[in-house]
């Protein structure tokens, strides 16, 4: 898979968003544009402060996260 850029706007829905960074830092997973689960290794999460809707954004994805017993540290 390759990353895809897109110049889209629209606001993104938190919850489906939050729920693909936790699918993401439990199982390693993510989904691709074509629907297939591609198996990744991170270290950190960047959510755009420039993306429409993005505390809102930002605030179900930690909620989220911490739900799921998720540990957030600062970058080192």
């Amino acid at each position: 898979g390759s990353i895809v850029f897109t110049r889209n706007v629209r606001a993104h829905d938190p919850a489906e968003v939050a729920a693909r960074v936790v699918r993401a830092c439990q199982q390693g997973l993510v989904r691709t544009v074509e629907g297939e689960d591609l198996s990744i290794e991170f270290d950190s999460i960047c959510l755009h402060s420039d993306t429409p809707g993005a505390l809102a954004l930002a605030e179900a994805t930690r909620k989220a996260l911490d739900a799921a017993g998720i540990t957030v540290r600062k970058p080192r």
